[in-house]
């Protein structure tokens, strides 16, 4: 149900607050960040347009976005470049990758953990983790990326940790073996591990022999999280000009690859595409 077509009497409830909000999440198509509007709505301070608020604003990825950036460092931007397609995770949208498949150094998989319970804004009967699943497996069997880098970021961690306490896990189907061993933080970790372990059985169920030893890392995100998010950038630059350089047969400390990295971000699923990555 798209919120365009919710009641007077349903909008009511969710303007309730942020709790409310985060209940009925899994019927409306809200997206992530809209309990943060109602916490700012539901209270009577008077605030300007925060860096907060830029990080949780939302817009649906169409067509492909490029974004050209330099990693940071400690002190200052590196002097490397990479370039970025941003392309909708949306079934209409993918039709429109074709084009970005060749010459690509890695691909970055967002897969939003916590929508496991909730569903496609094109299809309200389909899962979007089952989505995210199926994309996942037909983005790892197309042959120009036999032999490119995959970056998975097990996003929205956030939101999981706070949603699989009140929402099982087994609520997706593809999670339906799980069974819950503890209670609070062990929890959370105990079912993340179970969602990480899934994601990475279809990467070698989809990952011709000759391909495994192709870079592959996942890495738990919060995109909202500037810190998190720069620090998880500098793993991944790191760890494709390591990739780069033994490709090229060159010594670590004496060459430099040069020419911008060329790489695409896919979304799994969802409302809005990814919004901000917090990336400054």
């Amino acid at each position: 149900m798209i919120l365009e077509n919710v009641a007077a009497s349903d909008q009511n409830k969710l303007l309730g607050g942020p709790d409310h909000v985060d209940i009925e999440r899994h019927d409306y198509q809200l997206p992530s960040s809209s309990s943060l509007v109602v916490s700012h709505e539901s209270s009577n301070m008077i605030h300007g347009c925060a860096s907060e608020d830029v990080l949780f604003a939302r817009i649906r990825t169409t067509g492909v976005v490029e974004i050209q950036f330099s990693p940071v460092g400690e002190n200052k931007k590196s002097e490397e470049v990479y370039r970025l397609f941003d392309v909708g995770g949306q079934r209409n949208e993918r039709r429109k990758w074709i084009h970005l498949f060749e010459g690509v150094t890695a691909v970055i998989f967002c897969a939003a953990i916590s929508e496991y319970d909730q569903t496609l804004f094109e299809e309200e009967r389909k899962n979007r983790m089952m989505e995210t699943k199926e994309l996942f497996e037909w983005v790892l069997k197309q042959p120009c990326f036999e032999k490119t880098s995959f970056m998975l970021f097990l996003n929205k961690f956030d939101i999981f940790e706070q949603k699989v306490l009140k929402v099982p896990l087994n609520a997706c189907e593809w999670f339906k073996d799980y069974q819950p061993v503890s209670t609070g933080k062990q929890e959370i970790e105990h079912a993340y591990e179970f969602v990480k372990k899934k994601f990475e059985e279809s990467y070698f169920q989809c990952t011709a022999p000759d391909c495994v030893d192709r870079v592959f890392k996942i890495y738990r995100t919060t995109a909202l999280d500037q810190k998190l998010v720069k620090k998880t950038f500098k793993l991944v630059d790191e760890t494709l000009r390591r990739r780069n350089l033994f490709e090229a047969g060159l010594a670590m400390n004496r060459y430099r690859v040069t020419g911008p990295l060329k790489l695409v971000c896919c979304t799994g699923t969802g409302t809005t595409g990814t919004g901000s990555t917090g990336i400054s």
